[in-house]
């Protein structure tokens, strides 16, 4: 999870406190910052995946 973070935080060029504020302002207050902070990991990078991403994470996988 750290590691997501730190990648989508060097990506955007955010601090994590910076990038995890703006994560604690938008989510319910019913749910946990750290729930929150998943939510946003997995939708961040869901909508970053494109088909061609797809094709090529798996000839790389086939080839390591």
């Amino acid at each position: 999870m750290w590691d997501a973070l730190a990648e989508i935080c060097d990506r955007e060029a955010k601090t994590p406190s910076a990038l995890c504020s703006e994560i604690d302002r938008t989510r319910d207050p019913a749910g946990s910052l750290t729930a929150a902070v998943r939510v946003f990991l997995l939708v961040y990078f869901r909508e970053a995946a494109t088909e061609q991403g797809h094709r090529e994470a798996r000839r790389s996988s086939l080839s390591a």
